[in-house]
């Protein structure tokens, strides 16, 4: 497994560059799961109730909270080469796992189910 500093600057690059608009993410056949395309490499963004079978890293699930988030990085053969949880770090001041990763997902499924454009349709209707 890489180490957890370069895990951790993974997850803020991801958020970043979601936040910003630099990464496009896009539905995948599975629902609830997100991909985004890089050279060579695909991240998918998922969530799942804790404790599920599904979920390797199930054994990090505080049973207290509703959903665990994940980031699986898959070579171009559709390999999983790393999964990403945020229950396998440490909350810091300066680094709160869930929260970055909630905020990804939430934008990622934004931008991949076009919730942008339904507002906006919805909105000119009620004007």
């Amino acid at each position: 497994m890489a180490d957890d500093e370069r895990l951790i600057r993974l997850i803020q690059g991801l958020h970043k560059g979601t936040m910003e608009g630099k990464i496009h993410w896009a539905r995948t056949a599975a629902k609830g799961v997100y991909l985004t395309s890089f050279p060579e490499y695909g991240v998918r963004i998922s969530t799942e109730p804790p404790g599920s079978p599904r979920s390797m890293a199930a054994q990090f699930a505080d049973l207290t909270d509703a959903r665990n988030y994940y980031v699986r990085i898959y070579n171009d053969n559709g390999d999983m080469l790393e999964e990403i949880t945020d229950r396998q770090f440490t909350k810091t001041p300066q680094f709160d796992p869930h929260e970055l990763m909630l905020e990804t997902y939430n934008e990622a499924r934004r931008q991949a189910m076009d919730t942008n454009q339904a507002i906006e349709a919805i909105l000119k209707v009620l004007q």
